[in-house]
């Protein structure tokens, strides 16, 4: 079983590790540098446009088989409407679950640095 990523970080071991206990994943499969570039730069301004996508639905249709899991996590409305298209074209979408952990360091000249950590908890089918 394959895990498709498309996402803008590296998963972790642990992740790694839950996904081919969990799934029976046996690879992972990351969007090519170019898709991945289109994935994670998702402008923020004006309207929503399929075509930003598109290249990327493309690749699955030509690289995964209905029932693949697919880790899905991004920009929000596009995170949004990709769960709804690979839903429709019979894949899995899934996301990551994680603790956040922030601590807050008061320093001498009155600045605040923050420090978030970020823990994996679970993998989750999207509701």
């Amino acid at each position: 079983m394959h895990m498709y990523l498309i996402f803008s970080h590296q998963l972790t071991k642990e992740q790694q590790m839950e996904a081919r206990q969990r799934y029976g994943v046996t690879q992972f499969v990351p969007l090519p540098e170019s898709l991945q570039r289109n994935w994670s730069s998702i402008p923020p301004e004006g309207d929503w446009n399929e075509s930003w996508i598109k290249p990327i639905q493309d690749w699955l249709t030509w690289e995964a088989k209905p029932g693949s899991v697919v880790l899905v996590q991004g920009e929000y409305g596009t995170t949004v409407y990709m769960v709804g298209w690979l839903r429709k074209h019979g894949y899995r979408p899934i996301y990551a679950t994680s603790k956040r952990m922030v601590e807050e360091i008061i320093k001498d000249d009155g600045s605040v640095e923050t420090i978030r950590v970020f823990k994996h908890v679970q993998f989750r089918d999207y509701p």
